[in-house]
């Protein structure tokens, strides 16, 4: 995945009216960030997502990266939303 700003969000300027192409789920989910340019140098960065939708994640780091960085994230899934158990996703 590639830090940057998403082609997904689209507001209209007059109204300010979101034109999203797919929806949004307000979902707190705990993410592990890690910049691949810095994996042996630093740990990585805890935080939650805001939002979800099937073609992207908005979170807030506690930290600067540079654009375009590319990350490693390991998003975890609660046993109510995974079936019973819970589930780390890697991307």
């Amino acid at each position: 995945m590639r830090a940057g700003i998403g082609e997904f969000v689209r507001t209209n300027v007059q109204g300010g009216a979101e034109q999203r192409k797919h929806r949004r789920y307000n979902l707190a989910l705990p993410v592990r960030v890690q910049s691949k340019a810095r994996a042996t140098t630093a740990p990585p960065i805890e935080t939650a997502t805001k939002d979800i939708s099937t073609h992207g994640i908005y979170l807030v780091l506690s930290e600067g990266l540079e654009m375009g960085s590319e990350l490693d994230l390991e998003i975890t899934l609660p046993a109510e939303l995974a079936g019973g158990k819970s589930v780390k996703l890697r991307c």
